[in-house]
């Protein structure tokens, strides 16, 4: 089973460098932005650096070429064979590791992690991934943003490749529900924060933690008893207010609805919890426009710094 232990080890191996950053006014500037945009390194002396931790991402062809390799040598597999595969495949306990990215995440986030936090989690990286952490990088929002993505793209090969021995194997019982821990979409942390700490307010809507709303939206999946007495209907409202707003996309939607066994129409049609979905509106709405606002600021100073730069590389394009 050479192509998937191949695929099982690039899904387990994170490339980590550390890399030097720049401020300069409120736009950060990584050495690789410096290289890539021809920016003098003398022109940047005058600025404060530091060093952060970066997640150098795989390709997707690379990515698809070693699941398409892997997918084409269970077809040479016994019944057997195929059986011990998906054991393999099933036993790494990826919610777990979830978890912890998710915790360590909003401990960053927040600004409250301490060096034990720093130094554990190091630990916890090394001893569940095959990579090798650099000691003088700094933890980042954006790196572990970075490090969540990664690693739920190459997990959600893993799963495809359980559902093709799955198909092989013609199992007329489901897959272990452990297949269904893979993340399909991309979450924006900050904003779903805000989400669940409006939600959590005097009267909290759901029964689980900050971590566990994160993996469900990420996963589309609100199945369960996830909410607190008389608040299950606000889940059709946060569902409908995510997509309406272009939060999530129509796949997310489908998936979610079909996640607790209704139809797209009973979150549209739903007219309960007006004041609900209003409020939500406004949170997702106040987001975007500080982000537009931020995103102006950069846009601007980062034109501004370019002026300047050139004044010390004249060749600057």
């Amino acid at each position: 089973m050479k192509y998937i232990t191949d695929l099982l080890n690039e899904v387990n191996s994170i490339n980590v460098i550390s890399e030097n950053y720049y401020f300069v006014g409120q736009v950060t500037i990584s050495e690789t932005d410096r290289i890539d945009q021809g920016i003098d390194k003398e022109s940047l002396k005058e600025f404060k650096s530091k060093m952060f931790l970066t997640v150098n991402k795989t390709n997707e062809a690379d990515l698809k070429r070693l699941y398409n390799s892997a997918k084409t040598e269970l077809i040479s597999l016994s019944k057997d064979q195929l059986i011990n595969a998906r054991k393999i495949l099933l036993s790494y306990n990826y919610k777990h590791i979830f978890k912890k990215m998710g915790e360590f995440f909003v401990k960053v986030y927040e600004g409250k992690q301490h060096p034990a936090d720093e130094l554990e989690f190091r630990l916890f990286l090394n001893s569940n991934f095959i990579c090798n952490i650099p000691e003088n990088g700094a933890f980042s929002s954006y790196f572990l943003t970075n490090l969540i993505d990664e690693y739920s793209n190459k997990r959600g090969f893993i799963s495809l490749l359980i559902d093709d021995i799955n198909n092989l194997l013609n199992d007329a019982e489901p897959a272990p529900q452990s297949v269904d821990i893979r993340r399909k979409y991309k979450v924006d942390y900050s904003l779903f924060k805000l989400i669940y700490n409006y939600c959590q307010g005097k009267k909290p809507v759901f029964n689980i933690d900050e971590i566990d709303f994160f993996d469900r939206v990420a996963r589309a999946d609100f199945s369960g008893n996830i909410t607190t007495k008389s608040n299950k209907g606000k889940i059709r409202t946060l569902i409908h207010s995510l997509v309406i707003n272009g939060i999530m996309n129509e796949d997310w939607y489908s998936d979610s609805v079909d996640s607790i066994n209704i139809v797209k129409g009973d979150c549209s049609g739903y007219k309960h919890n007006i004041n609900f979905l209003g409020d939500l509106n406004e949170v997702i709405k106040a987001y975007k426009n500080i982000k537009m606002n931020f995103e102006a600021i950069d846009l601007s100073l980062k034109n501004d710094i370019e002026k300047k730069l050139k004044q010390f590389n004249p060749n600057l394009n």
